[in-house]
C-alpha cells in the first residue's frame, strides 16, 4: 500500500493523540507507559512513546482541553503549521494534533490532504533555533509560507527576543 507523507503523517498523528488522551484519563495504567512497548486496542499495532503522562488532576484535564479547543479555532481559520516552544510546548503540540484528528476523522482522504496541519515542538531549543525553524523549515507541499503569526500566550520576558528573532529570519538579517 502506498501512502503519501500526509496520510502517514495523520496516522501517526492519530496514534499519538488517541495515546496522550488515553494516557491522560487513565485508561492506559502508568507502568504501561514506562518504556515498554504498547499495543492498539485491536492488539495488531505496537507501538511506543516516552511522552506519555497522566493527568493527576481534573484541572489538567481542562487544561488540555482549554488547549484543543483554542487549537481547534486556529485550524478552522486555516493554521497549517504549529511550531510549538516554550512552555508546555509538548501539549500545545498534541492539542493540535487532536484538533485536526477530532475534525477530519470522518474526511474524505482528499479533504485531509488539502487541509492538513504539520506539527512540531521545540522543548529545550533557543530562541534562535526556534526562529530559525519557523521561517525555514514550515514549508511544505504546495504551502509556500510567506506570512507568519506568532502566537505568544501569556506575558513572558523574552517575547521580544522571541518577536525579534523571527523578524531577523523572515528578513534575511540573521546574525553571524
Amino acid at each position: 500500500m502506498k501512502q503519501s507523507r500526509r496520510q502517514f503523517v495523520g496516522q501517526c498523528a492519530t496514534v499519538a493523540s488517541t495515546s496522550a488522551v488515553s494516557a491522560m484519563v487513565g485508561r492506559i495504567p502508568a507502568e504501561a507507559t514506562q518504556n515498554q512497548p504498547l499495543r492498539n486496542w485491536a492488539g495488531n499495532y505496537q507501538y511506543s512513546t516516552t511522552g506519555l503522562t497522566s493527568a493527576t488532576s481534573l484541572a489538567q484535564v481542562q487544561d488540555f482541553v482549554r488547549k484543543q479547543a483554542f487549537a481547534s479555532q486556529l485550524i478552522s481559520s486555516g493554521c497549517r503549521y504549529a511550531v510549538c516552544a516554550g512552555i508546555d510546548c509538548s501539549a500545545w503540540h498534541d492539542a493540535f494534533d487532536l484538533a485536526w484528528v477530532q475534525q477530519h476523522l470522518n474526511d474524505s482522504e482528499e479533504k485531509k490532504d488539502a487541509e492538513h496541519v504539520m506539527t512540531t515542538w521545540h522543548e529545550g531549543d533557543s530562541i534562535d533555533d526556534v526562529a530559525f525553524f519557523f521561517v525555514y523549515n514550515t514549508n511544505f507541499d504546495e504551502y509556500d509560507f510567506r506570512q507568519f503569526l506568532v502566537l505568544h500566550l501569556g506575558d513572558s520576558p523574552v517575547r521580544h527576543d522571541v518577536d525579534a528573532a523571527v523578524r531577523r529570519n523572515a528578513l534575511g538579517e540573521v546574525a553571524a
